[in-house]
């Protein structure tokens, strides 16, 4: 189980981040409510209270909140009665932390911290530890690997460690307190980070909805742009779509669950949405032996090797002129058929 728990500092970072980084911000957010709505292979919550927080500390999300930043940054893709709409909505959605229910009862003493989470201000000190402090127990004794998604005015930092001594804990372990606890919390800043280092083949086999392919399938590329030390290049979770056929054309081609073709369809995928060079990905032209790609409005077609024996599966996918790509269908070589985009 890896979930992501949403701070009050993330839910308002449109309103405070640097003035360049809103539109990625605003995108974040974005990203989130579609997980809410339409995934199934992702868990999300929520910082305990957090409408109740943000409002006692003055950052009540209005569009007077997040007004401001947006003019300074010429922001108008979203309008800022909009993105406070997002955050209610995201709020509205998500479950509490405190709602998932624990497999143990433990008492703690001596805690600490390392290194010491901040948040926007010093009063938020106490309410990140009692997050980090639920987490980094729930990582150790309900087999979670969490992720805390969180913004603060400090050099972003891979994780936090919770130390403690344990004095009792129920059911009973076989190691007798007191003992020595510690437990790491990972924390990431953006949805990128998040996704990138999540067990993406494990969540496409899983997949059953189109956002759950989008999800895996990002997490992926960005994973092998990591891996080929271009971590830096811009690639949003947007710029690239599935077509409506393409889920059924996954699951026809034993390229879903258990398939034999899941793992090294994922692969395939995921290097052409990294843009990463191969002479297997060419054109799917008008006609065979032809040099002109097929079209559907402002998108070519490419096909790319998924295999090279037995059924010689291709990926159909489109590209469009700004180079926005549409996954639509994996076939056998002889199918001979890209479907529509959308």
């Amino acid at each position: 189980m890896q979930p992501a728990i949403l701070t009050c500092e993330y839910l308002v970072s449109p309103a405070y981040c640097d003035v360049q980084a809103v539109d990625q911000a605003v995108d974040d957010l974005l990203a989130v409510k579609k997980a809410l709505d339409q995934c199934t292979v992702l868990q999300i919550f929520l910082e305990d209270d957090a409408l109740e927080k943000l409002e006692a500390s003055g950052e009540y999300p209005t569009d007077r909140l997040f007004g401001h930043q947006f003019a300074v940054a010429n922001f108008d893709v979203f309008s800022a009665k909009d993105v406070a709409r997002m955050v209610h909505n995201i709020i509205g959605r998500a479950t509490q932390l405190s709602a998932e229910r624990t497999g143990f009862d433990v008492e703690l003493k001596d805690q600490g911290y390392s290194p010491g989470l901040t948040g926007r201000s010093a009063e938020r000190r106490g309410a990140l530890e009692e997050v980090v402090r639920d987490l980094g127990l729930r990582n150790a004794y309900d087999s979670w690997d969490a992720c805390l998604l969180h913004i603060c005015r400090v050099d972003a930092m891979p994780e936090i460690v919770f130390k403690a001594t344990v004095t009792e804990i129920y059911p009973a372990m076989a190691r007798q307190p007191p003992f020595e606890l510690e437990s790491a919390v990972r924390i990431r800043s953006s949805w990128r980070r998040y996704l990138e280092q999540l067990p993406h083949l494990n969540l496409f086999r899983r997949f059953r909805t189109n956002e759950d392919l989008r999800v895996s399938i990002y997490g992926a590329a960005v994973a092998r742009l990591v891996e080929l030390k271009r971590g830096e290049e811009p690639l949003g979770i947007d710029d690239f779509n599935v077509s409506p056929e393409f889920a059924d054309s996954l699951r026809r081609n034993q390229c879903s669950e258990d398939g034999a073709f899941v793992s090294v369809a994922l692969e395939a995928i995921a290097d052409v949405l990294a843009r990463v060079p191969s002479t297997t990905t060419k054109i799917f032209a008008t006609k065979a032996g032809g040099a002109v790609a097929r079209r559907h409005n402002a998108y070519s077609a490419y096909r790319a090797h998924v295999t090279k024996g037995g059924l010689a599966l291709r990926l159909m996918f489109w590209k469009s002129d700004e180079g926005r790509v549409v996954f639509a269908n994996i076939g056998p070589k002889s199918e001979l058929r890209i479907a529509a985009p959308e």
